[in-house]
């Protein structure tokens, strides 16, 4: 609720610190200010040389005094910090450069495992105690928990598991990340605020909007590339195409799992439409000599050529 308090006296003013509180009249639809003596219809907050704000936070605000790192909350008889009560008041938390609203950290869920950290050719792997075993070339054996094992600058993440789909990322493995990013390799992962970003080159790019990196939640494996169409376009498991047998009879779309001799594999219709209509033989010799007479002799070599194979 907003309260005013009397500063200075004018012409028609109420008493010297009469406080103001807003109320609207519903029924002359105007904002008008409640003293004990008088409804005033003037707009009090215009005039600061005479009415002053009364700065009042309920009970229960949290606050955070950013220079000294501490939270102040108000309770009944003023402002705490931890369970001591401090010296604020409420104007003096308002107008306090460091002290700003309380604001409650977004808690991000853990959605990942890590399952192994590698060591140039050690690798430590994550066992059912819930540490990471390794043994050295010696024969000793030992073992880090995964705080240990980030801490360590010489042990990199290895292998990630995705605990929302259970799906295992390893350094290596060839991902893609939407339609247009396809076929990046890990080449390694590093931890950032409870996430797991995907190292695409030799830097980590915390920001992971170039190609440099991206967020584990976006990425998914690679299908293999089974072939690629006449028509110069990469076909991936579970993608259609179409086919053109030596009859130049279409079929489609069809999935393969790889190419035969037998056909010609194009990625669109219309693609293999252009195929056949450039490879159907549909004009004699003839019909060409009366269009271009002067390929006579050239064509008739080629064909001759061609027959005596």
């Amino acid at each position: 609720m907003n309260k005013y308090k009397l500063i200075k006296e004018y012409p028609g003013s109420p008493k010297l610190w009469d406080i103001a509180v807003y109320k609207y009249e519903p029924c002359m639809c105007a904002n008008a200010w409640q003293t004990k003596s008088q409804m005033i219809h003037s707009d009090i907050t215009l005039s600061p040389e005479f009415w002053k704000e009364i700065i009042e936070y309920p009970v229960g605000t949290q606050m955070f005094n950013t220079e000294a790192k501490t939270g102040l909350v108000k309770k009944e008889d003023g402002w705490y910090k931890f369970m001591t009560k401090t010296a604020y008041t409420d104007e003096m938390v308002k107008s306090h450069k460091n002290i700003v609203p309380y604001v409650e950290e977004e808690v991000i869920e853990k959605d990942y495992k890590i399952l192994s950290f590698i060591n140039k050719a050690v690798k430590i792997v994550l066992r059912e105690d819930g540490f990471y075993h390794y043994s050295n070339v010696k024969g000793n054996h030992s073992s880090l928990d995964e705080k240990k094992a980030l801490s360590r600058d010489y042990w990199g993440i290895h292998s990630v598991k995705r605990l929302s789909d259970g799906k295992i990322f390893t350094v290596g493995d060839i991902i893609d990340r939407n339609p247009d990013y396809k076929r990046d390799t890990i080449r390694g992962f590093t931890l950032y605020e409870n996430r797991i970003l995907v190292s695409l080159s030799d830097a980590i790019d915390i920001g992971y909007s170039s190609g440099k990196g991206c967020n584990m939640s976006i990425i998914s494996h690679s299908k293999p590339i089974l072939f690629v169409t006449e028509d110069k376009v990469k076909i991936y498991k579970d993608t259609a195409s179409f086919v053109v047998n030596k009859k130049l009879e279409i079929s489609g779309p069809l999935m393969f799992n790889g190419k035969s001799e037998n056909f010609k594999y194009f990625s669109t219709l219309k693609a293999a439409k252009e195929y056949v209509i450039h490879n159907t033989p549909c004009l004699s010799l003839n019909e060409i000599y009366s269009l271009y007479p002067t390929a006579k002799g050239v064509l008739e070599k080629i064909v001759k050529n061609k027959l005596c194979k």
